[in-house]
């Protein structure tokens, strides 16, 4: 229970911080599926994730995610 609550307040703060950013709505949405895709990667929220799980989960969607679908790593990259 405890994760679930840290990954909710995570994902609260991301959609705090992308709105006073003044990012559309389609881009805050993007960047909470991308987080929350990150964070089920791993089942860890992404405040506890490493520069060596961030590597880790790109290369996975470099390799793994693009040969079974088109995957925007961009996107994920930026996110990220």
């Amino acid at each position: 229970m405890l994760l679930i609550n840290d990954q909710r307040r995570n994902t609260s703060n991301l959609k705090f911080e992308t709105s006073r950013r003044g990012l559309s709505e389609n881009t805050q949405d993007e960047y909470y599926t991308k987080i929350k895709q990150f964070q089920n990667y791993y089942d860890k929220p992404a405040t506890e994730q490493t520069i060596e799980d961030i590597k880790n989960y790109l290369h996975h969607l470099l390799t793994v995610l693009s040969k079974v679908r088109q995957v925007s790593t961009e996107s994920n990259t930026q996110t990220l």
